[in-house]
């Protein structure tokens, strides 16, 4: 869980081989997937990014043009405080208490649970759904 926490915070990350992303839909996740906020892509620039604006359907642009200059109004209900995001982003980065007898490498959990699906569904594929 570490190394994978250290690769979020790092902005490590890569485009599984067999996904086709276009170069356009490339460009703005390396702008958006910045690790300093400073440098990150903005909303306004995110809806003007030629992605985002491929195949857009008519009237589109100007909504979110209008969505995006109204001013923001604090919705109470479901909504995080920084306070609040800050305590969540440190308690993820702070290591689970475990009994000491308890030994896990959680890379290797998530590699195991990703390998057993895929053997699951090799399986299921070789059984039909019948």
């Amino acid at each position: 869980m570490h190394a994978m926490l250290q690769r979020i915070l790092h902005v490590e990350y890569s485009l599984p081989r067999h996904v086709t992303v276009s170069p356009e839909c490339q460009d703005l996740l390396r702008r958006i997937l910045v690790a300093e906020p400073e440098r990150r892509i903005t909303m306004e620039q995110i809806q003007r990014h030629p992605w985002c604006l491929h195949d857009l359907p008519e009237g589109v642009a100007e909504l979110n043009s209008k969505l995006l200059s109204q001013p923001e109004e604090p919705d109470p209900e479901g909504v995080q405080s920084i306070s609040e995001t800050e305590r969540v982003v440190r308690e993820a980065m702070t290591a689970p208490r475990r009994p000491k007898h308890v030994k896990m490498d959680s890379d290797s959990l998530i590699e195991d649970a990703i390998q057993a699906d895929a053997q699951g569904s090799k399986n299921a594929a070789g059984r039909g759904m019948w």
